[in-house]
């Protein structure tokens, strides 16, 4: 067993824990010893993988299922439907972050490739799966670069996503990070609080990104109040043309400020396709299309997140 790989390894010491298990090799004190030592050595495959794993990147996603009962099985479905549920979360929670969210229609390719996972490691016996970054880490510290941000996309998107799912029932940092990633964010999170609460799962996450490390769970019952909270959230989006003079912008943070004629300021995000035309417009008069969503929270305050969608003379 010494010449395999780590894979081959662990599954030589799965089928001899298996074989042992199927002859009742328990029932001998030489049974149980033998038994023992092959735990111990999965232990030490198990521990190895997860070191070269931590090597090969520097973020990381623990994905924990506890069933209802303390089974140790699932079916395949609660499984998919947990890590579809995050992986798609995830995505559209960057899309908000990067440009703006939607309700439909296709989530621009670089993003998704930045926040894209895999599973990297399964663990045997147990309802344990980690995930890390399907990018490779120079496309991912390109990323960083040009975003001038000490936190990956990826990172931030998973930090938002815990905010949502481990937040107080009626937390105003909770509901505004609902607010914030739109319609299509917040239904993927309601698909995968829907999945927990008909299973009766809890959800256990860690995040690791550098040394910073998170955690966030949601059993059933905290994914059925989440439920609630989503459905009461009513949101309506509209477009408006303004005339006004560009006064204030950032092609870092892509933001904008535009001066109206009564001396008011609008000011919100830039999408992708306008920011390079801040720079020509900036001090000048110009029209302005913008995407407006009015977001209500259960509560009956009321959010308007700005996006500016065109710029012309």
């Amino acid at each position: 067993m010494t010449d395999a790989g780590p894979h081959s390894q662990l599954g030589q010491v799965e089928d001899l824990l298996a074989a042992f298990d199927a002859v009742g090799g328990t029932e001998f004190v030489g049974g149980r010893l033998m038994m023992a030592g092959l735990e111990r050595r999965r232990a030490e495959l198990l521990q190895q993988h997860l070191l070269r794993v931590d090597v090969r990147t520097s973020e990381s996603l623990d994905v924990g299922l506890e069933l209802a009962g303390g089974g140790s099985g699932a079916e395949l479905g609660l499984v998919s439907g947990v890590l579809g549920s995050i992986q798609e979360s995830v995505t559209a929670i960057a899309q908000a972050l990067r440009d703006r969210p939607t309700t439909r229609g296709l989530v621009p390719g670089d993003i998704q490739s930045l926040v894209r996972m895999r599973v990297a490691l399964a663990l045997p016996g147990s309802l344990m799966v980690r995930v890390v970054p399907a990018a490779e880490p120079e496309q991912l510290a390109i990323d960083l670069a040009e975003a001038n941000d000490d936190a990956s996309l990826l990172h931030q998107s998973v930090e938002l996503l815990f905010g949502i799912l481990d937040g107080v029932e009626g937390d105003e940092s909770r509901l505004q990070a609902i607010a914030f990633v739109g319609p299509r964010a917040s239904g993927h999170v309601s698909s995968l609080a829907t999945t927990l609460e008909r299973s009766g799962a809890s959800l256990y996450l860690r995040w690791r990104s550098g040394g910073r490390v998170s955690r966030a769970s949601c059993s059933a019952n905290q994914a059925q109040r989440l439920n609630s909270v989503l459905k009461e959230v009513v949101e309506e989006e509209r477009d408006r043309v303004y005339r006004g003079r560009l006064v204030g912008g950032s092609l870092i943070r892509g933001t904008f400020e535009l001066e109206l004629e009564d001396e008011s300021v609008l000011s919100g995000r830039v999408g992708e396709g306008v920011l390079e035309l801040l720079e020509t417009f900036f001090g000048h008069d110009c029209t302005a299309t913008v995407h407006i969503r009015e977001t209500q929270l259960p509560s009956g305050e009321t959010k308007e997140h700005v996006y500016l969608t065109a710029l012309r003379d």
